[in-house]
């Protein structure tokens, strides 16, 4: 019950069922890839424009949860984003931009610290603006998508590990290390841990560990009061992005691009390291020379597929269980409307998936 578990059993508790969700941990936690306080909303979306309804969906469903709790989910800040063309980040933007009449602008020299002026970049670099991105609130997101589902009657079950999910002649079994559940159908997003539960899809799946950092950033400097906005910037071929400081005193940092690949998330390295973080100080020092040192990092885990685009869909030779999964680096933002979508797909047996780009056929037809 990560950001898409929580986001399942939240759309999943609207259609009056008997509803189970299990997580082997307490969430929202920061055992996988759905901690870190913050997580970026792109619309004009890079990566390809078939994900651009979807991010409509997902945006108009994170304001259904605010109505339904005063919490303030998604922050609507817009996007600042700067590389030196060419460069694959803008040309992305700039396609999805015109195919779904996005709005976009590219910043003037003159105009950019009006826009983000705590950013330093050459002149010869290209800035662009994107109004309707933004930012969500990671564990907030979870904790408020887990509280309507228990509000609406959904069990939900923690610190209990799901060992196996197997198929008998009356529906499925979901064993634990303390109890045997049945259910008609199943869905699994399990993040890190999918592969053990449906190992037919590990060659497609691969993990990364990753870091993210917060620099210290003087009082009300890196804020939103101050004009401070999220960002992405593409050096070199590396994505670093970013947010303004919503706990006090401190930004977000990371890198889309650094990774180390593990085999087996039982052996990943949750302690951080000299070698973490010294490649990046060094970017973030020049576009931001204001800002503080380095102050604390932490690990999360990225489930990935092997094309980076997410993998969806009831699985083949086991009628009515369901997988999502492959979201790592960019799928949060998705979260309410892939909930939404997996709640669909196994309470409807005549859905068509409409994301064929998503598709699990694309891997197991």
């Amino acid at each position: 019950m990560g950001a898409m578990g929580a986001a399942t059993v939240a759309a999943l508790s609207k259609r009056g069922l008997r509803v189970l969700g299990i997580d082997q941990f307490a969430p929202p936690h920061d055992q996988g890839s759905s901690h870190g306080e913050t997580r970026l909303l792109r619309t004009a979306y890079a990566e390809n424009p078939e994900y651009v309804p979807l991010v409509n969906r997902a945006i108009e469903l994170w304001r259904e949860f605010e109505d339904l709790t005063g919490q303030i989910l998604f922050e609507q800040t817009g996007v600042v984003y700067a590389a030196h063309e060419p460069s694959c980040l803008l040309d992305g933007i700039r396609l999805a931009a015109e195919e779904h009449c996005l709005p976009t602008q590219t910043i003037q020299l003159s105009e950019r610290r009006e826009v983000l002026p705590q950013l330093s970049v050459p002149d010869d670099w290209t800035m662009m603006f994107e109004p309707d991105g933004g930012f969500v609130h990671a564990e907030r997101s979870i904790q408020v998508m887990l509280d309507i589902a228990a509000r609406r009657e959904v069990t939900l079950v923690q610190n209990e590990a799901v060992l196996s999910v197997s198929t008998d002649g009356s529906g499925h079994r979901i064993a634990t290390r303390e109890n045997l559940y049945h259910a008609d159908r199943v869905i699994i997003s399990a993040g890190a841990w999918v592969r053990n539960l449906l190992p037919e899809l590990s060659e497609h799946l691969h993990l990364q560990r990753r870091v993210l950092h917060w620099f210290k950033s003087a009082p009300d400097s890196f804020t939103q009061s101050n004009n401070f906005k999220p960002f992405c910037i593409a050096d070199n071929g590396r994505w670093i992005y970013g947010f303004p400081d919503v706990t006090g005193g401190r930004i977000k940092v990371a890198d889309h691009h650094e990774s180390e690949y593990l085999d087996d998330i039982e052996t990943i390295n949750r302690d951080t390291t000299k070698q973490d973080f010294s490649a990046l100080t060094s970017i973030i020092s020049n576009a931001f020379p204001t800002l503080g040192p380095l102050i604390s990092s932490k690990v999360c885990v990225y489930t990935m597929s092997s094309d980076e685009h997410f993998i969806l869909g009831e699985c083949p030779n086991r009628k009515g269980v369901f997988v999502a999964t492959g979201f790592s680096g960019h799928g949060f933002k998705f979260a309410s409307a892939i909930g939404e979508l997996m709640a669909d797909m196994a309470t409807d047996s005549s859905y068509q998936m409409p994301y064929e780009l998503l598709s699990i056929d694309r891997y197991m037809s």
